[in-house]
């Protein structure tokens, strides 16, 4: 289940515990989810999904693993998915701007662990607290603590659709 502000807006990290508490919710993960410019090296520049998360709870709801390095921890530091990675020719320790402004480091390389996922190909995961002042413009921030999603993973004998009234 992925819960997300009326009309796309950010809205309080705060629903995250009460979300957590619902009877049934085995893990929840805050996201911020923007369409950003990277820049690599002087001039190669191209559109890609940024994801700021909390690399303590995204685990618990997106399946991948880091094949290559560490996860974001704090500060400006991306990971990426491995094979987007090797198309741009980055590695670990390379740099890159993020929305022609802060110079982020490749601390790590991440994999999908079942199946083919075509939405992680052209992405890349900051650390929320990172993204919330990075990514997110002035007019659209409820507060400094604003996500725009959270990802909410069921106990497994759990129907996420006898949930969703809860939410």
């Amino acid at each position: 289940l992925e819960i997300d502000g009326k009309g796309g807006a950010a809205f309080e990290n705060t629903i995250l515990e009460k979300v957590e508490r619902i009877k049934g919710v085995e893990a929840v993960a805050p996201v911020i989810n923007r369409p950003s410019r990277l820049t690599i090296g002087e001039d190669r520049a191209l559109r890609i999904q940024l994801l700021g998360i909390d690399p303590e709870r995204d685990p618990k709801g997106r399946d991948y693993s880091i094949v290559e390095g560490r996860q974001v921890e704090k500060g400006e530091e991306l990971v990426f998915d491995k094979a987007f990675a090797e198309f741009l020719g980055l590695r670990v320790g390379d740099t890159a701007k993020v929305n022609a402004k802060k110079t982020f480091t490749v601390v790590g390389l991440f994999q999908k662990n079942a199946g083919m996922d075509l939405g992680l190909a052209s992405m890349a995961f900051m650390p929320l607290e990172t993204a919330q002042t990075t990514l997110m413009g002035r007019s659209t921030v409820v507060s400094r603590n604003a996500i725009d999603m959270i990802q909410v993973v069921t106990a497994k004998n759990v129907d996420p659709e006898k949930i969703r009234p809860a939410i």
